[in-house]
C-alpha cells in the first residue's frame, strides 16, 4: 500500500533563536541570526492505493506533490519577512588552530542589489583570508561586503564567499545579513 495524504493547511510558526537551518529535501529555509522558521504542516490521509495497482497519476493541487510549491511559497514570504537576504554559515575544513569556513548569501522573491553578511567573531578568533568579499573588521565585528562579481543575486537564487579564521573553533555565529 502507498500511503497518500492530501495537504491541509501550511504555516509557519515563530522563529526558534540557536536553532540551524530546517532541511526541506532540496530547500533549506533559514532565518537570520541563525534562527529557522518552524513549519507545520497538516496532513489528512486520504485512501491507501495498493502498491500493485497502475502508476499513480501525478500529485493533483492539494497532494503531496504540491507540499514543494506551497513550502516554496511560505518560504520566499518568511525571506520577505525577515529582509531581503540570508546568510548560512559552514564550516568547510579545520585544522588545530583554525579553520575555514563558506557563507551562502540568498536572495528571498525579489532580486537584490548588493548585500552585506555582519557577525561577531568568537574571543581569540581572526579572520587571516577572504575571497569573494570585501572585509572589514572592527575588535571582533566583522562586515563582509560584496564584490562587483556577485553583487547581484537574481530572486531565490545564491552566492557564496568563504574566509580562513586563525584560533579556536567555536559554535557557528548569528548572522545578519541586509542589502540596500
Amino acid at each position: 500500500m502507498r500511503p497518500r495524504f492530501r495537504v491541509v493547511s501550511i504555516r509557519a510558526g515563530g522563529i526558534a533563536e540557536g536553532i540551524r537551518p530546517v532541511s526541506l529535501g532540496p530547500m533549506t529555509i533559514l532565518g537570520s541570526r541563525w534562527a529557522a522558521t518552524v513549519l507545520t504542516v497538516v496532513a489528512a490521509a486520504a485512501p491507501a492505493v495498493p502498491a500493485s495497482a497502475a502508476p499513480a497519476p501525478p500529485p493533483g493541487p492539494g497532494m503531496v506533490g504540491d507540499v514543494a510549491g506551497a513550502v516554496t511559497g511560505l518560504a520566499d514570504s518568511v525571506l520577505d519577512r525577515q529582509g531581503a537576504c540570508t546568510a548560512a554559515y559552514r564550516v568547510t575544513n579545520s585544522w588545530h588552530d583554525g579553520f575555514e569556513a563558506e557563507v551562502t548569501v540568498r536572495a528571498g522573491a525579489r532580486e537584490i542589489s548588493g548585500w552585506t553578511v555582519e557577525w561577531t567573531l568568537a574571543p581569540g578568533q581572526r579572520v587571516t583570508q577572504l575571497w569573494n568579499g570585501t572585509l572589514s573588521v572592527s575588535g571582533q565585528q566583522v562586515a563582509v561586503r560584496n564584490v562587483s562579481f556577485n553583487a547581484t543575486v537574481p530572486a531565490r537564487r545564491s552566492v557564496t564567499f568563504g574566509f580562513s579564521v586563525s584560533g579556536p573553533a567555536a559554535k557557528a555565529p548569528s548572522l545578519r545579513c541586509t542589502s540596500p
